[in-house]
């Protein structure tokens, strides 16, 4: 489980990006143990955090969990906890998740689902609070954290596309990420030169992009989506261990 649950709030939703194009050369993503904390804001106001942690092991292994919890404000509304977590491998076939869990806390209920990925046979299994289902598993395809790390390789590599399927809970999203090149970022951490990474989908009117500076490891550093004249933003503001001095 994720370590100071306590103590770090949360966001109202994760951001969820894909990508698309020819493939870049294994992920090379060396062993980790990270935990960082983003502000969440809606439209410039600050309407939660989140928390997110990542291990990768030697063995190529990786757990990543992500927790977000509103405001207090609108905990008193109508607010939820969410907690998600993948796990799977990183290695000469790429990045490929084994297990997806998207859980959505509110009072005293509890909603949850899970993905299988058994790539063995195939198969991508959804198993829901009252049904089970499977369906083809094209390869690529991710959850909505797995893909940060593919995002982070191809961030890396400094130029290329990437196309990529990611499997939420009711749908599966397919789009093109294209590297943007260098750009200066504030965040509440300092000022980096991170590279984007901006998703192109069949939605016209939305925008999703989000930034990795890699001196502060595979975790992105700016997140953005833009639709229908709203914008929400995560920015990183906490790491553990501590980043190197900004640029």
């Amino acid at each position: 489980m994720l370590r100071r649950l306590s103590r770090l709030g949360g966001a109202l939703a994760l951001l969820a990006l894909a990508a698309c194009g020819p493939s870049p050369s294994p992920p090379q993503i060396e062993p980790v143990d990270l935990e960082a904390g983003y502000r969440l804001l809606f439209n410039g106001t600050l309407v939660g955090h989140a928390l997110f942690t990542l291990r990768v092991q030697p063995d190529g292994r990786y757990l990543m969990e992500a927790y977000t919890i509103p405001s207090d404000q609108l905990r008193q509304a109508a607010g939820h906890e969410v907690l998600e977590t993948s796990s799977g491998t990183i290695g000469y076939a790429g990045v490929r998740p084994r297990r997806f869990q998207h859980s959505v806390m509110q009072d005293d209920l509890v909603e949850m689902v899970s993905f299988v990925f058994d790539w063995e046979r195939g198969v991508l299994k959804l198993v829901g609070q009252d049904n089970e289902q499977e369906t083809e598993l094209p390869p690529g395809t991710h959850d909505r954290l797995s893909y940060l790390l593919t995002a982070y390789h191809l961030a890396l590599a400094g130029e290329g596309t990437l196309q990529i399927q990611i499997a939420s809970p009711g749908s599966a999203d397919e789009a093109r990420l294209e590297v943007m090149g260098k750009q200066a970022v504030q965040i509440p951490l300092g000022s980096y030169a991170a590279v984007g990474i901006r998703r192109v989908t069949a939605e016209p009117d939305e925008t999703r992009a989000l930034w990795f500076e890699p001196g502060l490891g595979p975790l992105p550093v700016r997140i953005v989506h833009i639709r229908d004249g709203s914008t929400v933003e995560m920015l990183m503001e906490s790491l553990n261990p501590p980043p190197r001095h900004p640029r």
